[in-house]
């Protein structure tokens, strides 16, 4: 885990930890706050992202489109996000095996 963008949002995800789970306050910009929850199950080989914007004054996800996370841009379009990773080949991995994402 490293890098998570949403929109013009740009959060840094800890790398080192299997589970990772943060609220990113911003109430003042955004009207939220967002949760990011992360996980890689190294058994099941998967990685999972729950990211969520928070109402900062009920503490449930939000529902309103107008306070969004992927609001659209100036000119109506939808915005985008991405999340960047890093990953490595198991140490059972053969030469030349492929990793798919």
């Amino acid at each position: 885990m490293n890098d998570l963008k949403i929109g013009d949002i740009n959060i840094h995800v800890p790398g080192d930890q299997a589970v990772f789970q943060g609220d990113f306050n911003f109430t003042g910009n955004k009207g939220f706050v967002l949760r990011v929850s992360a996980g890689i199950d190294a058994q099941a080989r998967i990685a999972t992202w729950l990211i969520q914007a928070i109402d900062p004054d009920t503490g449930e996800v939000l529902h309103d489109a107008t306070r969004g996370l992927l609001l659209p841009d100036a000119s109506g379009k939808a915005n985008k996000g991405y999340v960047s990773y890093t990953v490595r080949a198991s140490a059972e991995a053969v030469t030349d095996a492929s990793i798919n994402a």
